[in-house]
């Protein structure tokens, strides 16, 4: 089994970096790839080592958390804080930092509602949803030209 190799990835040091490359969005093929052995002795290692296994699960499950909330969040639609920066100068030319905080609201998404509709709501979504996905470059087109007129003011 990896010539003893496992040992070292048993340490509490290494299963924490192997968390943080799996809440990082390493799939086990990349993991198994940085840490030097193969996808299968990576999977001999998950059912063997609970520890391993526990570590790589803990990464996953916080990255995956982190999805699904941004997920959420485009069905819903959300504001973001922005911060802008300018260096005014007076008469004198004294210069001056001068920083502006707007907050800009980003438009839920239709693709994001029918992704999480068909996965939660299958029984209602299931074929019907691809009707609204053929029409999506036409809304995303005039949903960015409405953003666009909105934060020119010309609202």
């Amino acid at each position: 089994m990896a010539n003893g190799k496992y040992k070292e990835w048993l340490k509490k040091d290494k299963l924490k970096r192997l968390e943080h490359m799996a809440r990082n969005g390493a799939r086990d093929i990349d993991i198994a790839k940085k840490i030097g052995i193969s996808k299968v002795t990576l999977y001999e290692w998950k059912k063997r080592f609970p520890e391993f296994a526990e570590a790589l699960k803990k990464g996953k499950d916080e990255y995956d958390d982190e999805v699904e909330e941004a997920l959420y969040n485009l069905t819903k639609g959300y504001y973001v804080e922005e911060e802008t920066v300018k260096i005014e100068e007076d008469e004198e030319g004294n210069r001056t930092i001068v920083r502006k905080k707007t907050k800009r609201y980003i438009a839920p998404s239709v693709t994001a509602m029918i992704y999480w509709l068909q996965n939660r709501r299958g029984d209602r979504w299931k074929t019907k949803a691809t009707e609204f996905q053929n029409n999506q470059t036409q809304i995303n087109k005039e949903r960015l030209k409405l953003e666009k007129e909105k934060q020119e003011d010309k609202w």
